[in-house]
């Protein structure tokens, strides 16, 4: 019995190596940061690498200092975020893939991740 079911195994490894079905991983992964409507401060939330991007309103702020943004990175790429609170506001923390107070995160994208950053007064 062992036999049949090791001989089947290779029989599908080799049927589907034969067919010229491959499993390619993604190239480049998306980072999507968040500024939640709950947030009672303000602040800006930037990266080592490029720029982020607002994903809602095209006419919104280019610094992700509300709403969605965010970008496209090369798998594999360590990308650093930066939480900037703006006067009056405190950053308050992350969420998401990142967490803990501290203003900086640094997330490796081996896959998409989404991000929240809070602020408060």
């Amino acid at each position: 019995m062992r036999q049949r079911i090791l001989a089947f195994s290779v029989a599908l490894l080799a049927a589907g190596l034969w067919t010229g079905t491959s499993i390619h991983a993604a190239s480049r992964y998306h980072l999507v940061v968040v500024h939640p409507a709950s947030n009672a401060g303000q602040g800006v939330v930037t990266v080592d690498r490029g720029a982020l991007h607002p994903y809602t309103d095209r006419s919104g702020p280019a610094d992700c200092s509300k709403g969605v943004c965010g970008a496209t990175y090369a798998a594999g790429a360590r990308v650093t975020l930066t939480a900037t609170p703006a006067a009056g506001s405190t950053f308050t923390g992350w969420g998401g893939e990142c967490s803990g107070a501290t203003p900086t995160c640094v997330v490796r994208m081996s896959r998409s991740r989404d991000v929240m950053a809070y602020f408060g007064k």
